[in-house]
């Protein structure tokens, strides 16, 4: 195949069968993810919030039912402990717990092999959800660039909870995109409910990401003008799902009152814990600012797919429909997933003392979407508005800009979090290790 023949093939919305091309490109993408998910657990200095977990899990793992509810006890009952993870994110510590007991491992080794799991398994629905609303090349884009997320490389290594947050986070929209738009089959509906009930006992936090999809599922399904009753039982289901899982936590982490105390104590210590106010406080950009450090090429297109999408403009969103020849669900999926992100972005970056990385994992996937959708979009207004020439010129441009971002995003890895030994994705840690101030005369730079 001519290279002008590939350019006008790979920037169009083929139909049918992949071919050859396609298919080898996806396979060695999807190897690639992959291994670097499985290599580099070499973590041999834990943080204290990753020791905090394990000794949760140990714990459980050895304990009994009523382990949890002694965890909360002893954390409610000592301030020192205020600062770190807390003891109610009992859907974490059974799944630790249950990996320890199947292999035998510890805490901290389950935690990685959980970890590394959770990252394989959202990197698969990353492909799912992109064949399933998108096209073939759109997904191997997002593929591409999500294979050396250094965000989601540096998390499958740690202890931290946060992969399998993300991990849930992406089956979570994923399956109410599904049931808003296949209202009918209640197992979509069925799936959303037992994702959204572990999501709800993985952090105190998911509660608010968890409810913005309850209102977004609601939303859409009456958008779509199904009938009101079937709209109220699907609000009324995510009530449920809600209640059932505070219940459940609850239940085992000694009851309404401890759970409560834990929520007041997590949130009243933050301005006097000292990492937080020094390291995840800062203007409302600083993580922005560290994604686009991480990840410029990907950050930068997730900007320009998202903005169609986000912003006011029907001739723009038009626009971007007629070029990326997404049809109605496509469109729908495409605009939930800006949605999304703008919101647990919101909330993650706009209050004080929570600007880390970390906790946007939810949508790490749906960003290398929606970065995928953009730069689509410039290929298809090139493919339409250049003559055959310079269209190679523009696909030779694009070809080396994804190869180019793979190779920059994994050495900005390998630099940070396998050589500097970077053991936090808070902006301040990554605002200081891109880039350091110079010491002062007679400064050691040692502490």
């Amino acid at each position: 195949m001519r290279f002008a023949g590939f350019a006008e093939y790979a920037v169009s919305k083929k139909e049918g069968r992949p071919d050859a091309v396609w298919i080898t490109l996806f396979l060695v993408v999807m190897g690639l993810g992959v291994a670097l998910r499985l290599a580099n657990h070499n973590v041999s200095n834990p943080t204290p919030d990753e020791k905090t977990y394990a000794y949760y899990a140990d714990q459980v793992a050895h304990g009994s039912i009523d382990t949890p509810g002694r965890l909360t006890e002893n954390y409610n009952a000592h301030p020192d402990q205020w600062i770190y993870p807390t003891p109610i994110r009992t859907g974490y510590y059974y799944l630790l717990a249950a990996a320890m007991k199947c292999s035998g491992a510890s805490a901290c080794e389950a935690g990685v092999a959980v970890s590394s799991l959770s990252s394989i398994v959202q990197f698969i629905l990353v492909a799912i959800i992109g064949l399933r609303f998108f096209d073939r090349w759109t997904t191997l884009i997002a593929l591409a660039l999500f294979s050396v997320c250094p965000m989601d490389l540096a998390i499958a290594r740690r202890v931290w909870q946060d992969g399998v947050v993300g991990c849930a986070g992406l089956m979570l929209f994923y399956s109410s995109m599904e049931a808003s738009l296949r209202p009918r089959k209640k197992v979509w509906l069925a799936l959303f409910w037992m994702c959204g009930f572990f999501f709800l006992l993985l952090k105190e936090s998911s509660g608010l990401i968890f409810g913005f999809y309850c209102a977004w599922l609601t939303g859409m399904c009456l958008l779509r003008k199904c009938p009101p009753m079937q709209c109220a039982g699907i609000a009324m289901g995510c009530v449920v799902t809600g209640l059932l899982a505070f219940v459940t936590m609850a239940l085992l982490s000694g009851g309404v009152s401890s759970v409560i105390a834990v929520y007041q104590h997590a949130t009243r210590t933050m301005p006097f814990n000292a990492y937080a106010v020094n390291f995840q406080n800062g203007p409302w950009y600083s993580c922005p600012l560290c994604w686009w450090i991480l990840s410029p090429v990907a950050a930068s297109l997730c900007c320009l797919g998202a903005a169609g999408w986000i912003f006011p403009g029907q001739p723009l969103r038009r626009t971007l429909q007629a070029a990326l020849l997404l049809d109605e669900k496509g469109c729908a999926v495409a605009g939930s997933m800006a949605a999304c992100i703008f919101f647990v972005t919101a909330i993650t970056f706009l209050p004080f003392y929570l600007k880390n990385l970390r906790y946007v994992s939810p949508v790490y996937g749906t960003e290398y979407l929606l970065g995928a959708l953009g730069l689509r979009w410039l290929l298809e207004m090139c493919r339409a508005s250049l003559s055959p020439a310079f269209l190679r010129v523009a696909m030779t441009g694009a070809v080396m800009l994804i190869a180019g971002a793979v190779a920059a995003d994994f050495v900005t890895f390998d630099r940070l979090f396998l050589k500097a030994g970077l053991d936090d994705l808070a902006a301040g840690r990554l605002i200081e290790q891109a880039f350091p101030r110079p010491l002062a005369p007679g400064q050691t730079g040692k502490s």
